[in-house]
């Protein structure tokens, strides 16, 4: 099977298509769930631990422990962000060639940019806002999944922020890690 779609030029490209629409859609929903949940109302979080629904249960679960779902959202974010470029310039160099000029990478980076901003952080992320619980409904079991798979990696992005956390406080510079993630996401609105 995978030997056929190497072998057709057309089905290749349609393939390769599909999975990175299908990666950019799983993109919309890692960046939109981070909006959804952090700006779910206290009300809301209280709604969802009096509920006995599941996916009430994991926004709770997961909101129980905020900097881990953080540190899972942005590498599940990243990775399929890479996936996506990685995806799209393999497909490039296997059309044009692995000898194509500089220009034709940088407006295959402009181009994969603007549709990762677009279509993966800024639409989704309007959306979440406007219908946070539902996305984080929507995510969540996805999310817990994430998080107890990704775990290791969440403990260590989160042991070496603690560090850089701890510097900043010994030169007198009183930032958290929430300011910084408030700061990036004013810069990224």
């Amino acid at each position: 099977m995978l030997a056929d779609i190497f072998a057709s030029p057309s089905l290749f490209f349609s393939t390769v298509a599909t999975i990175l629409v299908l990666l950019l859609f799983c993109s919309a929903m890692v960046s939109g769930s981070e909006v959804a949940f952090f700006s779910l109302t206290p009300e809301e979080i209280g709604e969802c631990r009096v509920s006995d629904k599941s996916a009430e249960q994991n926004i709770v679960s997961l909101l129980d422990k905020p900097k881990i779902l953080l540190a899972t959202i942005l590498i599940l974010n990243n990775l399929v962000n890479v996936a996506i470029v990685t995806l799209s310039t393999y497909a490039t160099w296997q059309y044009f060639g692995k000898t194509t000029d500089g220009s034709l990478v940088a407006v295959l980076t402009a181009v994969i940019t603007v549709t990762i901003l677009f279509f993966g952080e800024i639409l989704p992320k309007q959306y979440a806002i406007q219908y946070s619980l539902l996305f984080a409904k929507r995510t969540g079991g996805v999310l817990n999944f994430a998080s107890t798979l990704l775990r290791p990696l969440a403990a260590l992005l989160m042991s070496l922020s603690s560090v850089v956390e701890k510097r900043l406080e010994k030169k007198g510079y009183n930032v958290s890690v929430d300011e910084l993630n408030q700061a990036l996401e004013i810069t990224t609105s």
